[in-house]
């Protein structure tokens, strides 16, 4: 067994930890490797194994090393490649939540290491969604600084398996779960890889105060069907949110921005 499939080498209290997360053939290790193709490639590590047909190739945890861009340095990124959640039955689901946290504990000791963010891959094949998944990223949630959603994305995956109808009633199923506060993207190219993580990055760095969530305020003004949310739309940024009802200052109304 390789040293790399558990290991961080020169592990940091600065590095950047995200999991991926999800059942047996989701694409785990697909977006693995489409990350490894970006621009936080690391030619020196292997690529993920994806699996074959029902049988999960990951039975351990298993990190991958990545590299910030220069905005972000020296902090490095650390891809944390997990056991399908419903693969093995030699490895109890709960097990899988208390090996992540003695592995924070093992790799980074001392440092009281937490999550950055999770992203939690749903192949939109699977047209019902088990409790367990809910209550298992609940619990990851635990695992990480932030007690919301906040820093949790939802991909779904394996649209080029199933009639777009189909899996759009999937992800509207997922929308109305208890996933509905997580941002949810579907991952379909390299980009949408990219944007999960960058999206994760973004919501630990304003969360953690390396940036302030203040300087992505932009107000937009405008009568009602003005083209507010077209301009959100434009802008690209899956956290822009538009605020309703400004106050004026003759209004008692107290906070004038949504908290981003």
């Amino acid at each position: 067994m390789a040293t790399w499939t558990r290991t961080v080498k020169d592990p940091s209290p600065k590095d950047v930890v995200i999991a991926i997360i999800g059942p047996t053939g989701c694409g785990k290790s697909t977006f693995i490797n489409w990350l490894k193709s970006s621009h936080y490639d690391d030619p020196s590590q292997p690529c993920a194994e994806a699996c074959s047909g029902l049988k999960p190739n990951t039975k351990e945890l298993r990190p991958y090393h990545f590299k910030l861009g220069v905005d972000r340095a020296p902090r490095r990124l650390v891809i944390l490649d997990t056991p399908g959640l419903d693969g093995d039955p030699e490895i109890g689901k709960d097990a899988i939540l208390d090996e992540i946290s003695k592995w924070l504990h093992n790799t980074y000791p001392g440092y009281g290491m937490r999550l950055a963010g999770i992203v939690y891959l749903y192949p939109v094949t699977q047209a019902r969604l088990t409790r367990f998944h809910s209550v298992c990223v609940k619990k990851l949630m635990k695992l990480c600084r932030s007690p919301s959603f906040s820093r949790i994305v939802v991909g779904t995956t394996q649209w080029t398996d199933v009639d777009l109808e189909a899996g759009a009633q999937v992800e509207n199923a997922l929308k109305g779960s208890q996933f509905s506060a997580a941002y949810m993207t579907r991952i379909e190219t390299e980009k949408d890889c990219t944007k999960a993580i960058e999206y994760v990055l973004d919501a630990f760095r304003v969360e953690e105060g390396i940036i302030s969530a203040a300087k992505r305020i932009i107000l937009v003004l405008g009568l009602t069907g003005a083209g507010k949310s077209s301009v959100r739309s434009a802008c690209k940024c899956p956290r822009a949110k538009i605020a309703n009802n400004v106050p004026t200052s003759s209004s008692k109304t107290t906070s004038a921005c949504p908290q981003m």
